[in-house]
């Protein structure tokens, strides 16, 4: 789930910097990051696995059914960090570059247009009254709300609920999985277990298998209106 979020991430990304390029190869690249993905992390989970269950598992019966972590250390380590804690700290940065380049395309497409706004404002009051100032500070007033409602039209536009949702998982992640990160890293690295943590992140962790799937309807233009019509009071 981790990486799900860091490649829905990097797709949102792909998105407000070239968006010509993702309008024409984004299925086919989606099919290829799935199966890298999903050959990248079993490569690094399976051989811990095989080695626990061929040399290192201990008895069922006194100790359930557990990978012994206390042997294949350094394995467990590279699965912490390379799967839980790098992916959170990439979904953070990407969205920060998400935000900033979103406003950046706000401000280049609301500014052009409120300028030309203004102008064709200018352009009606000096034609229709060249000598009168009232007619012109009507129309040179008439341009603002013009523009503030084709800036209503950018903000609102179907990309912007993209952005929405990507806030959402993200802030998921971040409030369900750091704690449960913070207490596995202590506990591989120090061999301490913080007890006060344990608990807390086990409760987010689960709870971000509620919300999880719940974003992910509302991200698709289909599901959202169907889960609208269900759920909306007639």
């Amino acid at each position: 789930m981790s990486h799900a979020h860091v490649f829905i991430a990097l797709n949102r990304l792909w998105a407000v910097s070239s968006s010509v390029s993702y309008r024409q190869h984004r299925n086919k690249t989606a099919t290829i990051v799935c199966l890298l993905a999903w050959t990248y992390v079993h490569l690094l989970v399976l051989p811990g696995l095989v080695l626990d269950a061929a040399y290192y598992r201990l008895p069922e019966e006194t100790n359930g059914c557990q990978v012994n972590t206390d042997v294949n250390k350094w394995w467990w380590i590279a699965i912490q960090f390379l799967l839980f804690n790098i992916p959170e700290a990439v979904i953070l940065t990407v969205y920060l570059v998400v935000c900033y380049r979103t406003i950046k395309r706000r401000q280049s497409a609301v500014q052009p247009v409120q300028r030309a706004s203004r102008l064709a404002g200018m352009a009606r009051s000096t034609h229709g009254h060249p000598t009168s100032t009232g007619p012109h500070h009507s129309a040179h007033n008439g341009a603002a709300p013009c523009s503030r409602y084709v800036c209503w039209r950018l903000w609102g536009r179907r990309s912007e609920h993209g952005f929405l949702m990507l806030t959402l998982m993200t802030l998921t992640i971040l409030v369900c999985y750091t704690p449960g990160n913070v207490y596995f890293t202590i506990l591989v690295i120090n061999g301490v277990s913080v007890n006060s943590l344990a608990l807390p992140a086990a409760i987010m962790y689960e709870l971000n298998a509620v919300l999880d799937p719940l974003w992910f309807v509302l991200a698709l233009p289909n599901f959202r209106a169907e889960f609208s019509r269900t759920f909306s009071c007639c």
